[in-house]
């Protein structure tokens, strides 16, 4: 087994910053290679180093990149926020080194509290604070956290959180995560999982799944609400890749009914790409006694709240969702 620490210290720094005045500078990373830019590096520089190291990456269209992709354009802004979309694997943001600090900018691409990389970078530039923008489900904004040193794991945390709605909520509490017992959220994009559910690292990354599961579901909006789990899981063995991660890579199609076919869009393998974003797969049933908490959303105030599991089962069993839904403030407007 690898070390983490070994992993950790195997970058190099290429710095072709030029103004030292300036204190904003900009970073990417790929593979072993850290660059460190500033608004005054050469282009010319830029295009025979940086493009040149990630050229060959599989992400970038050969035919087309020269067209639309990161290597179209010459504006060093431009060229990072191209290059941080690209794929989990190229990490890019802004330096500021009089605070000691980064911003990541590849927003649901990068989830800095399991990334290696984000660690890799953090111990290379001395880094006591990293920002990251998350999607704010439901609202459009996005929501800036903070992650000190010591939240970054670089890898397979020890709490998980999942997504799910309100209907599915008694049957969790019964019987657990499991697979075969609820539908797919997916199924119009034709991806079933029998055998995996779904797991991401932070509360944050899972509100789109909770949201999307009250999407997909047409039944009534009295008992249709967003839900998050947050759980621990009995056996880390049994994490699989995250299917975007598994089908980004092209390894294994352990989801049979996906027709279409993959292309290979990063150099990671696929439980890297997991780690490098946060989220994986389960295979098999969670038991039911490995939830730790059940949130809830309060539309009015934009504010979560969590309960106990055993505190729900005994809501649930003396009350429909409507009572409930009356009573702790979860209906929106369009539901009123």
């Amino acid at each position: 087994m690898i070390e983490l620490a070994s992993l950790i210290n195997e970058l190099r720094v290429v710095d072709l910053a030029k103004n030292e005045d300036e204190t904003t500078k900009y970073f990417l990373l790929y593979k072993d290679k850290l660059f460190i830019l500033d608004d005054s590096s050469p282009f010319r520089t830029i295009n025979s180093r940086i493009k040149r190291h990630v050229y060959p990456h599989p992400g970038i269209n050969k035919d087309k990149d020269y067209r639309w992709g990161p290597m179209a354009t010459d504006d060093l802004n431009d060229f990072l926020t191209r290059m941080a979309e690209l794929a989990p694997d190229v990490v890019a943001g802004e330096y500021y080194p009089d605070s000691r600090s980064i911003v990541v900018w590849n927003m649901s691409e990068v989830q800095p509290r399991t990334s290696i990389n984000v660690k890799k970078i953090v111990k290379q530039l001395g880094v006591d604070n990293v920002t990251f923008r998350h999607r704010d489900e439901p609202k459009t904004d996005d929501k800036e956290i903070e992650y000190p040193p010591e939240k970054l794991l670089g890898g397979i945390p020890d709490v998980f959180f999942h997504g799910t709605n309100s209907n599915a909520l008694k049957d969790i509490l019964k019987f657990g995560l499991d697979p075969g017992r609820g539908p797919s959220r997916f199924a119009s994009r034709n991806i079933f999982h029998n055998d995996h559910v779904f797991l991401s690292a932070t509360f944050q990354e899972a509100l789109y799944y909770a949201f999307n599961a009250q999407r997909q579901d047409k039944r009534q909006s009295w008992s249709n609400f967003p839900i998050v789990i947050e759980l621990e899981i009995p056996d880390k063995d049994l994490l699989y890749p995250d299917y975007d991660a598994d089908v980004s890579t092209t390894s294994k199609r352990y989801f049979p009914k996906f027709q279409s076919d993959p292309i290979t869009k990063s150099s990671m393998k696929s439980m890297g790409i997991s780690r490098e974003t946060g989220k994986w797969s389960y295979k098999g049933r969670i038991p039911a006694s490995h939830i730790r908490w059940v949130y809830y959303y309060k539309p009015f105030q934009h504010v979560w709240k969590k309960s106990r599991p055993e505190t729900w089962t005994k809501l649930l069993m003396n009350a429909d969702w409507e009572m409930i839904g009356h009573r702790l403030g979860l209906f929106s407007m369009d539901q009123l």
